[in-house]
């Protein structure tokens, strides 16, 4: 092969190239303009959706963190009063307890000295009778 023929074969090997390229290229932003047709209404939804989703949940854990701090709140409360229940309750029992030891103190002391007195006054009668009969 003659020096102009291989400088021909590698012109027109560059012209190949270059139509190549140029055909790449068309191809490449057709292909660019199709996925974005196709992909971008969907992925744009979706975006919408999420940014809404995130935005729920955002809220829902700003719930929980207020819901969750009401509950400490209240599970303080409620302890403090449980506490005051139970010391409330004891208190109650102790002065029944101490009321109806005191009431049956008192039966008891008075039903003796009423016995004292039967027994005296039964010993009085006998003596009567006694006397009555010695007559």
């Amino acid at each position: 092969m003659s020096q102009e023929e291989i400088k021909s074969q590698i012109s027109q090997k560059q012209v190949e190239i270059k139509k190549w390229e140029e055909t790449a290229v068309k191809k490449e932003q057709y292909i660019t303009n199709r996925t974005n047709e196709e992909f971008d209404p969907h992925l744009k939804e979706i975006e919408a959706e999420l940014q809404l989703e995130q935005s729920t949940l955002a809220e829902v854990n700003k719930k929980i963190d207020e819901w969750t701090a009401k509950k400490k709140e209240e599970t303080a409360i409620i302890k403090d009063l449980k506490k005051k229940y139970n010391s409330y309750e004891k208190e109650k029992h102790n002065y029944f307890s101490s009321q109806l030891k005191a009431i049956a103190k008192e039966k008891n002391t008075k039903i003796k000295e009423l016995k004292t007195e039967i027994k005296a006054l039964q010993k009085e009668l006998k003596a009567i009778l006694a006397a009555i009969t010695n007559e």
